[in-house]
């Protein structure tokens, strides 16, 4: 079985996942976005990277969260469970928080 990876090295894939949205989106308005299947993809992709290593983060034995940290954490890994799994309730409109 592997070794749970520190928390340190998650925190980074979280912030990297973070850096590489802004990448994509940055001087996009909404309706490029909507209409630019490789750039939705990507952002879902990081989406799900940032929820699941969110999850992963709170296993890791080694970290004590605050409350808000914790619910952040909670709320990353809930929003990849919807992206991933639940594919009616998602739309480009609620991507970007325009429904």
């Amino acid at each position: 079985m592997n070794k749970p990876r520190k928390s340190t090295y998650l925190i980074n894939d979280i912030f990297n996942s973070i850096k590489a949205i802004d990448s994509y989106i940055r001087g996009v308005n909404y309706n490029e976005f909507e209409t630019n299947q490789e750039k939705i993809d990507a952002v879902v992709n990081r989406l799900n990277v940032i929820g699941q290593t969110s999850q992963r983060l709170m296993m890791n034995e080694d970290q004590a969260f605050n409350k808000t940290l914790l619910r952040t954490l909670k709320l990353a890994y809930k929003t990849r469970n919807v992206l991933s799994h639940d594919y009616e309730l998602t739309s480009t409109k609620n991507y970007l928080g325009n429904s």
